[in-house]
Protein backbone atom coordinates (compact mmCIF):
# COMPACT_ATOMS: atom_id res chain seq x y z
CA UNK A 1 0.00 0.00 0.00
CA UNK A 2 1.47 3.38 -0.73
CA UNK A 3 0.82 6.77 0.66
CA UNK A 4 0.75 9.65 -1.55
CA UNK A 5 0.55 13.38 -0.50
CA UNK A 6 -2.87 15.04 -2.13
CA UNK A 7 -1.57 18.78 -3.77
CA UNK A 8 -2.22 21.21 -1.54
CA UNK A 9 -2.04 18.64 1.58
CA UNK A 10 0.28 21.56 3.40
CA UNK A 11 -1.83 24.68 3.65
CA UNK A 12 -4.82 23.14 4.38
CA UNK A 13 -3.11 21.20 7.57
CA UNK A 14 -1.87 24.57 8.46
CA UNK A 15 -5.62 26.09 7.97
CA UNK A 16 -6.52 23.33 10.27
CA UNK A 17 -3.81 24.09 12.59
CA UNK A 18 -4.83 27.80 13.21
CA UNK A 19 -8.57 27.34 13.18
CA UNK A 20 -7.79 24.81 16.58
CA UNK A 21 -5.53 27.65 18.02
CA UNK A 22 -8.12 30.10 17.15
CA UNK A 23 -11.12 27.67 18.59
CA UNK A 24 -8.47 27.43 22.03
CA UNK A 25 -7.90 31.34 22.28
CA UNK A 26 -11.54 31.75 22.18
CA UNK A 27 -12.10 29.14 25.28
CA UNK A 28 -9.53 30.49 27.52
CA UNK A 29 -11.16 30.70 30.76
CA UNK A 30 -12.40 34.37 31.88
CA UNK A 31 -11.11 35.41 35.40
CA UNK A 32 -14.09 36.24 37.42
CA UNK A 33 -13.07 39.71 38.71
CA UNK A 34 -13.09 41.03 35.37
CA UNK A 35 -16.97 40.18 35.16
CA UNK A 36 -18.12 41.76 37.93
CA UNK A 37 -20.00 45.29 37.65
CA UNK A 38 -20.78 48.31 40.34
CA UNK A 39 -23.01 50.74 40.51
CA UNK A 40 -24.29 52.91 43.04
CA UNK A 41 -26.88 55.15 43.57
CA UNK A 42 -28.45 57.94 45.98
CA UNK A 43 -31.12 60.18 46.00
CA UNK A 44 -30.57 63.63 44.35
CA UNK A 45 -31.83 65.90 47.62
CA UNK A 46 -31.76 64.82 51.22
CA UNK A 47 -32.47 66.85 54.02
CA UNK A 48 -30.16 67.68 56.36
CA UNK A 49 -30.58 65.32 59.51
CA UNK A 50 -32.45 62.60 57.56
CA UNK A 51 -31.59 59.16 56.48
CA UNK A 52 -29.62 58.97 53.00
CA UNK A 53 -29.94 56.16 51.30
CA UNK A 54 -27.13 54.74 49.33
CA UNK A 55 -27.91 51.51 46.65
CA UNK A 56 -24.88 49.63 46.01
CA UNK A 57 -25.44 47.09 43.02
CA UNK A 58 -22.66 44.11 42.14
CA UNK A 59 -23.62 42.93 38.80
CA UNK A 60 -22.21 39.60 36.97
CA UNK A 61 -21.59 39.88 33.25
CA UNK A 62 -20.05 36.04 32.52
CA UNK A 63 -22.56 33.08 32.25
CA UNK A 64 -21.11 31.10 35.21
CA UNK A 65 -22.24 32.25 38.86
CA UNK A 66 -19.82 34.32 40.74
CA UNK A 67 -19.11 33.85 44.27
CA UNK A 68 -17.71 37.26 45.89
CA UNK A 69 -17.13 38.24 49.32
CA UNK A 70 -19.02 40.77 50.91
CA UNK A 71 -16.23 42.40 53.11
CA UNK A 72 -15.92 46.04 53.28
CA UNK A 73 -18.80 46.84 50.73
CA UNK A 74 -21.86 47.62 51.18
CA UNK A 75 -23.27 44.38 50.33
CA UNK A 76 -22.11 43.76 54.07
CA UNK A 77 -23.25 47.00 55.85
CA UNK A 78 -20.54 49.64 57.93
CA UNK A 79 -17.85 47.27 59.43
CA UNK A 80 -14.34 49.57 57.78
CA UNK A 81 -14.02 52.44 55.83
CA UNK A 82 -14.86 51.55 52.47
CA UNK A 83 -16.11 54.76 50.79
CA UNK A 84 -14.56 58.15 50.31
CA UNK A 85 -17.69 61.04 51.39
CA UNK A 86 -16.50 64.31 49.92
CA UNK A 87 -18.55 67.65 51.22
CA UNK A 88 -18.50 71.36 51.06
CA UNK A 89 -15.72 71.25 53.81
CA UNK A 90 -13.54 68.49 52.36
CA UNK A 91 -13.33 64.63 53.31
CA UNK A 92 -15.88 63.21 55.54
CA UNK A 93 -14.59 61.20 58.76
CA UNK A 94 -15.73 57.66 58.48
CA UNK A 95 -17.59 57.20 61.87
CA UNK A 96 -18.75 53.89 61.86
CA UNK A 97 -17.75 50.25 63.33
CA UNK A 98 -14.35 48.86 62.74
CA UNK A 99 -13.49 44.86 62.61
CA UNK A 100 -11.09 42.44 62.25
CA UNK A 101 -11.36 39.44 60.10
CA UNK A 102 -10.92 35.86 60.74
CA UNK A 103 -11.44 33.33 57.92
CA UNK A 104 -14.08 33.97 56.05
CA UNK A 105 -18.01 31.83 56.61
CA UNK A 106 -19.72 30.30 53.54
CA UNK A 107 -22.54 32.99 54.39
CA UNK A 108 -20.22 36.31 53.68
CA UNK A 109 -20.28 35.17 49.98
CA UNK A 110 -22.83 36.63 47.77
CA UNK A 111 -23.48 34.39 44.86
CA UNK A 112 -24.04 37.00 41.70
CA UNK A 113 -25.88 34.72 39.13
CA UNK A 114 -24.72 33.84 35.72
CA UNK A 115 -26.07 38.05 33.76
CA UNK A 116 -27.61 38.81 37.39
CA UNK A 117 -26.62 41.02 40.20
CA UNK A 118 -27.01 41.99 43.86
CA UNK A 119 -27.98 45.25 45.39
CA UNK A 120 -28.12 46.70 49.13
CA UNK A 121 -28.83 49.68 50.98
CA UNK A 122 -27.14 51.26 53.38
CA UNK A 123 -28.24 54.65 55.51
CA UNK A 124 -25.10 56.79 54.92
CA UNK A 125 -26.02 59.10 57.86
CA UNK A 126 -25.07 55.73 60.02
CA UNK A 127 -21.19 56.04 59.56
CA UNK A 128 -20.97 59.77 58.14
CA UNK A 129 -21.53 63.34 59.35
CA UNK A 130 -24.18 64.39 56.66
CA UNK A 131 -26.01 67.98 57.96
CA UNK A 132 -23.65 70.67 56.48
CA UNK A 133 -26.15 72.01 53.17
CA UNK A 134 -24.38 71.50 50.24
CA UNK A 135 -22.72 69.30 47.45
CA UNK A 136 -21.23 65.45 48.80
CA UNK A 137 -19.57 63.15 46.04
CA UNK A 138 -19.32 59.62 47.61
CA UNK A 139 -16.93 57.04 45.75
CA UNK A 140 -16.35 53.22 46.49
CA UNK A 141 -12.73 53.01 47.72
CA UNK A 142 -13.01 49.56 48.42
CA UNK A 143 -12.33 46.07 46.38
CA UNK A 144 -13.46 43.15 46.19
CA UNK A 145 -11.75 40.95 48.87
CA UNK A 146 -12.11 37.59 46.75
CA UNK A 147 -13.87 36.49 44.30
CA UNK A 148 -14.45 32.84 42.23
CA UNK A 149 -16.73 30.46 40.66
CA UNK A 150 -15.22 27.75 42.28
CA UNK A 151 -15.74 26.18 45.75
CA UNK A 152 -15.84 28.81 49.09
CA UNK A 153 -15.11 29.72 51.53
CA UNK A 154 -11.31 29.89 50.45
CA UNK A 155 -8.32 30.62 52.89
CA UNK A 156 -6.52 34.03 52.79
CA UNK A 157 -3.92 32.34 50.81
CA UNK A 158 -6.22 31.12 48.17
CA UNK A 159 -8.27 34.82 48.09
CA UNK A 160 -7.85 37.15 44.84
CA UNK A 161 -8.85 40.76 45.76
CA UNK A 162 -9.44 43.14 42.93
CA UNK A 163 -10.12 47.16 42.33
CA UNK A 164 -13.42 47.28 40.93
CA UNK A 165 -14.59 50.29 38.55
CA UNK A 166 -18.00 51.77 40.56
CA UNK A 167 -18.52 55.47 39.24
CA UNK A 168 -18.72 57.93 41.76
CA UNK A 169 -22.92 59.61 42.90
CA UNK A 170 -23.05 62.89 44.34
CA UNK A 171 -26.07 64.28 46.18
CA UNK A 172 -26.88 68.03 47.65
CA UNK A 173 -28.09 68.01 51.62
CA UNK A 174 -30.06 70.92 52.41
CA UNK A 175 -31.07 72.82 55.31
CA UNK A 176 -34.41 71.65 57.14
Amino acid sequence: MSHRLLPGWFPAAWAAAMLTHAHLAVSAPVDPLTQITCRMSVPAKVRAGSPVQLTFELGNKSKKAIYALNWNTPLEGFFGRYLTVTGPQGEVEYGGAMVKRALPRREEYVILPPGGKVAKAVDLAKAYELKTPGKYRIEFAGRIADATTGKIPRSFEQQTAADIDCAPVTLEITAR
